[in-house]
């Protein structure tokens, strides 16, 4: 008897939607993807952090002198990653100002209803489909 494969989309676009979604196929699965997410999200923010983008992708707003590159002591890039803390992806920001620097330059979508940008959605799409498809496959 062959099993069905059923690709499961993420409706909402919010981390509090996808993370909703999560504990709907059990804890354990979400602590796995969110094991594997954390790293990838934070290579994602410091890439395009690095190229002087914001997290959607749009070039970072212009300064009095130029465009602003936030880089003059190296501290705001080292102040701000993800971390998984069981099911839950929680953001670091080690620096006292980031959290005001975070949300004037969009580096991080703030808040839980704001959308997360695309690639990020996808790069959550992929780890929850290998996750699931791997634990359908242990289990038969």
């Amino acid at each position: 008897m062959a099993r069905s494969t059923k690709v499961i989309k993420f409706r909402g676009t919010s981390l509090r939607d996808i993370k909703d979604r999560l504990h709907r196929h059990g804890v354990l699965t979400a602590q796995e993807v969110a094991a594997r997410v954390a790293p990838m999200i934070e290579s994602m923010a410091h890439a395009d952090f690095d190229a002087g983008r914001n997290c959607y992708g749009d070039v970072r707003a212009l300064g009095k002198y130029g465009p602003v590159t936030l880089r003059r002591t190296g501290r705001m890039r080292a102040s701000f990653g993800f971390d998984a803390v069981g099911s839950t992806i929680r953001s670091r920001l080690l620096a006292n100002y980031a959290k005001y620097m975070i949300g004037r330059f969009k580096i991080l979508p703030i808040g839980d209803r704001t959308a997360i940008p695309v690639k990020w959605r996808r790069a959550i799409d992929d780890v929850f489909h290998a996750v699931v498809f791997e634990r359908d496959r242990g289990a038969a």
